[in-house]
């Protein structure tokens, strides 16, 4: 029987929760089996894998956990499945629930496909109802830019609807000061605790001062003030030195109030 037949038929099982009486799925012990006798060829393995990906049933969680678990245990080659991956996650509008999302992308990931920020923005509902699972999404999307990381993560705490703490972030510490850098990771939580409701802000620097010895403090919105509202209270400093008159501090004020 094809490889492709084999898995089907067994897949369908696991995604439906049979289980044999060791507590293990048809699904486990035939790859289990296949991995010990290594009888099939990778390529059409890699075929396989691509076709069950454009199966339907690919938007349940338990079927495409079931792809991944086959991939990972017998897949060596990956190009079919890959480009099966991406076209499914983010060339249609197929509606995967949020778990397939995350799944599915995993997997694009881990074949080594290009992941980033427009892939990651693909996964709305993972976005909207896993948010957490989407960080971890996110790493791997911005991977040598933290700023844009940064920005990614402060956007998700900022949209209304969204339901998730800063605590998400806790488990991902040190992925995230991976991703972020050890010497950038105190503006990243500043910038992550601006984000915030006002009641969790405290509470996370507080964490975050307990993990790293730090001393952050919440900074204050201070008005922004222009290049020459800056050099007109530098003259200003000069005047009351000199006292000497000064008409610099009507650009003070107006700019102050324009603020």
């Amino acid at each position: 029987m094809p490889i492709y037949d084999e898995l089907l038929s067994r897949l369908h099982a696991y995604a439906a929760g049979e289980r044999t009486k060791s507590d293990f799925s048809e699904l486990e012990l035939f790859l289990a089996k296949e991995k010990q006798k290594n009888s099939f060829d990778p390529l059409d393995i890699d075929q396989a894998l691509a076709q069950l990906v454009e199966k339907d049933e690919v938007i349940n969680e338990d079927f495409a956990m079931g792809v991944s678990l086959i991939a990972e245990k017998l897949g060596k080659s990956f190009n079919k499945y890959r480009d099966a991956l991406e076209r499914n996650l983010f060339g249609t509008d197929t509606e995967f629930s949020p778990r397939s999302e995350f799944e599915l992308a995993s997997e694009f990931v881990r074949c080594g496909g290009d992941f980033g920020p427009h892939q990651l923005n693909c996964l709305t509902l993972l976005k909207s109802e896993i948010p957490e699972l989407w960080i971890d999404l996110a790493l791997d999307a911005y991977p040598d830019d933290h700023n844009g990381l940064t920005a990614a993560i402060t956007d998700l705490f900022k949209q209304p609807g969204i339901q998730i703490g800063w605590k998400a972030l806790k488990p991902r510490y040190l992925k995230l000061i991976a991703a972020v850098g050890n010497r950038q990771f105190n503006k990243f939580a500043l910038d992550v605790s601006a984000s915030l409701p006002k009641e969790e802000q405290e509470t996370f620097l507080d964490w975050v001062n307990s993990k790293r010895g730090s001393k952050l403090t919440l900074r204050e919105s201070l008005p922004k003030i222009s290049r020459p509202a800056r050099e007109a209270i530098a003259v200003e400093d000069i005047q009351f030195l000199t006292d000497r008159p000064c008409l610099a501090r009507p650009v003070v004020q107006q700019q102050l109030e324009a603020a």
